[in-house]
């Protein structure tokens, strides 16, 4: 379905340039090819909340870690090497021991889910994993969750499932895609908040781990996943701040920042005066980003610019770029919605100068009308006054 999505794009885009005004309306075959796949999505959601999928993890990149000795006891095995229980005396390798631990935390968790030591241990783990390198963050050790998984976190979220939400988050957080991934810290602390006070011990000690890693590496906020979402989004940075003390206690985190908002004063200041400047500074601090979230907020600044002052047709390859990144990478699905609405309000905006009203503008329309429908507003009025 994603794939003839993406060819039913391409024929509109050979429609809109072989027929110009009186190319086929080929909307509706759009809305059927996305009521198709959003039932699907749905209901591989409910299949999964059924009968959920297996975590499966990543074994160590390390040649060593990976190497099992011949004489070693492999982990779950019994006999002389065994404990009572099955739990074995002696390991055949790293990954062995990694097994292990995540199968401990499992059976303690959910004998004892007030308890926090399964919770410490989970992360103890992973993070310790992320610290063994140290700020800045190795960017190949943040595995990037799938969609799958974002959307069943997600959809416990929604639902108000907090028994089930806790659980399948701490699958995750047992998994290498749990490493780096901060939205999903902000889930199990409003799941362990809803739980009740019951769950205050586990809440206490999700809260001070992720204090001290952030203490730690405080680049982590700010960094990009191996799929390029954010490490963190929009909601769980102020969350961060608000509900667990982001920057209170180091004043180099104010510091660091301090720059981004001369340089947002300093355009500020130019863009009414000498807008060409303010758009050449936001170009140059986009290619100074690390960053590829803070790379694509830039270009959009700069392209808005451009827009607002007639430079349609140098920003339109710009937009157009940015928009297949918000295909690419899917950030309907975890970007804040008014960015990507305001992103494709741009394309639409120049779209619509240069060539009119086309399929291409009404399916942008739509799609900004679901995502923020006072930015579909202020399309409205902007095409209105053009």
């Amino acid at each position: 379905l994603e794939d003839g999505q993406e060819e039913l794009s391409q024929l509109e885009d050979f429609c809109d340039e072989r027929f110009g005004d009186v190319t086929p309306n080929l909307i509706p075959l759009r809305e059927l090819l996305e009521t198709v796949h959003r039932l699907g999505t749905q209901n591989l959601q409910r299949k999964l909340e059924i009968d959920p999928d297996p975590v499966t993890f990543d074994e160590p990149e390390s040649g060593e870690e990976g190497e099992a000795s011949s004489e070693g006891t492999s982990v779950g095995s019994t006999g002389e090497g065994s404990a009572a229980g099955g739990v074995p005396m002696e390991l055949g390798s790293a990954s062995d021991a990694v097994r292990l631990a995540i199968e401990s935390a499992r059976f303690l968790r959910r004998a004892q889910p007030t308890n926090p030591s399964p919770y410490l241990m989970l992360r103890g783990l992973r993070w310790g994993e992320l610290r063994a390198v140290g700020d800045p963050v190795e960017p190949k050790l943040l595995t990037a969750p799938p969609t799958q998984v974002r959307t069943r976190i997600r959809g416990f979220a929604l639902d108000g499932k907090w028994d089930q939400l806790l659980d399948a988050c701490e699958e995750v957080m047992a998994a290498p895609h749990g490493r780096g991934w901060l939205d999903l810290q902000r889930y199990v602390l409003e799941a362990c908040e809803a739980l009740g006070a019951d769950y205050d011990a586990v809440a206490g000690a999700v809260r001070t781990s992720l204090q001290g890693l952030l203490r730690d590496l405080p680049g982590l906020v700010e960094a990009t996943l191996m799929d390029d979402s954010p490490a963190a989004n929009e909601e769980t940075r102020s969350w961060l701040r608000e509900k667990v003390g982001l920057g209170q206690e180091e004043p180099t985190g104010d510091a660091t920042r301090d720059p981004d908002r001369a340089f947002d004063r300093r355009v500020q200041r130019v863009r009414t005066s000498n807008p060409q400047e303010a758009i050449q500074l936001l170009i140059q601090q986009a290619n100074r980003e690390r960053s590829a979230r803070a790379r694509f907020l830039r270009r959009c600044e700069a392209a808005a610019i451009m827009v607002d002052t007639g430079l349609e047709t140098v920003a339109l390859p710009i937009l157009r770029d940015l928009v297949e990144q918000v295909e690419r990478h899917k950030l309907e699905e975890w970007e804040e919605a008014e960015t990507v609405a305001r992103t494709l309000s741009l394309l639409s905006r120049s779209l619509l100068r240069r060539n009119g009203e086309s399929g291409e503008t009404q399916e942008l329309y739509l799609r900004i009308c679901r995502l923020d429908p006072l930015e579909a507003m202020r399309l409205d009025g902007a095409s209105g006054s053009g």
